[in-house]
């Protein structure tokens, strides 16, 4: 005969703790162990991400935010920058805290990419790439390695002809190539590469000249973009509902790698897409699901390994530098710190990823 229980008070708490240290076991490090350990595991479920925003321009007040870039500052203090692209209200730029920097008004953009390293006579600079929504075309500002400011270049932009859906970009070492990558809305993957030209000026940028070398059909609409930097494997949204991994030499008719709906794999529509490296080396993608409300990460096969609730729907993301950059649906751009995402995905020892070598 079961024994009557003589303290009720005493087993709700022990449930209540028990509750709570499997709540804590939520943020197991499982990704820090992908590429190590092949055993299906469960899918960590965590969250919400607080994110902060921004200071708005001291003069406009907040302006709708299309996009943003992120640029890792190799000399000084070694701060990021974050740029936000403001469609037809210019390009802004933000401190690693978040405050302002500056504002192009005049430069029109609706995507943003930093290329690193392009070199100019006997040194090199680091540039930011913008897509013009009103001509479609790709405008150049070189960085200002101390200060993180723009200047725009002067010369022909390129022509894309077509609206920009996505943008990225990618330093082949191998090959001594900068790569921009450009998803049009229409669906087709265009690759540009750039080259830095200096005026009368020695080691001084006056502009770059793109060409587009090869182009490639998505079979669908395109979206956001993001590059493997050790492969080139291009990593591509298609029809917001899934993800196309496109290899290196673009001989192959993109293979779809996460597909909304599939068991295991996104709740809903795909608005933005960035790439990572575990503790082994091995790809991860970052992915907003955005009807899930959800930043879900996977690995380069689709199968989805954590989620984390977030407390905004988003419809850009960035992670390259010590905070996470996200663009939210009221277009306001917001951070959090990578340690805090890292730490919740389980990627506990990975550095913020445009920190890592690659």
């Amino acid at each position: 005969m079961k024994e009557p229980d003589r303290d009720p008070g005493r087993r709700r708490r022990l449930r209540v703790r028990a509750a709570a240290a499997l709540r804590g076991l939520a943020v197991v490090p499982l990704l820090a162990l992908h590429g190590c350990d092949q055993r299906e595991a469960p899918v960590v479920e965590a969250g919400p991400l607080t994110f902060r925003p921004v200071a708005h321009h001291p003069a406009s007040g907040p302006l709708p935010v299309k996009d943003v870039a992120v640029w890792r500052q190799s000399v000084g203090v070694n701060e990021d920058r974050y740029y936000a692209a403001l469609g037809s209200e210019g390009i802004m730029v933000h401190l690693a805290d978040g405050a302002f920097l500056q504002r192009l008004a005049q430069s029109a953009a609706s995507h943003l990419g930093v290329l690193y390293a392009l070199p100019v006579d006997d040194v090199v600079a680091d540039f930011l790439v913008a897509a013009d929504p009103s001509r479609a075309q790709l405008t150049w500002f070189e960085i200002n390695a101390g200060s993180g400011a723009l200047r725009r270049l002067a010369g022909q932009p390129a022509d894309i002809g077509d609206a920009v859906a996505g943008l990225c970009t990618h330093s082949d070492a191998g090959a001594n190539r900068h790569r921009i990558v450009v998803v049009t809305r229409s669906g087709t993957l265009q690759d540009w590469t750039a080259v830095a030209h200096a005026g009368r000026q020695p080691n001084f940028a006056n502009r770059i000249v793109a060409t587009r070398e090869r182009t490639l059909p998505l079979g669908g609409a395109g979206g956001d973009c993001a590059v493997d930097p050790a492969t080139g494997d291009v990593y591509v949204v298609v029809d917001a509902s899934e993800v196309r991994r496109v290899d290196a030499d673009w001989a192959l008719a993109p293979r779809p790698v996460i597909r909304s709906g599939d068991p295991g794999s996104l709740a809903g529509g795909v608005t933005s897409i960035d790439l990572v490296r575990g503790a082994e080396g091995a790809p991860l993608l970052l992915v907003v699901d955005r009807d899930g409300g959800r930043l879900v990460a996977s690995d380069d096969a689709g199968r989805v390994l954590a989620s984390i609730a977030m407390e905004a729907k988003v419809t850009a993301l960035r992670s390259d530098g010590d905070s996470v950059a996200v663009v939210t649906e009221s277009g306001e751009l917001q951070l959090v710190a990578w340690a805090r995402v890292a730490a919740t995905l389980g990627l506990q020892g990975v550095a913020a990823p445009g920190k890592q070598k690659n």
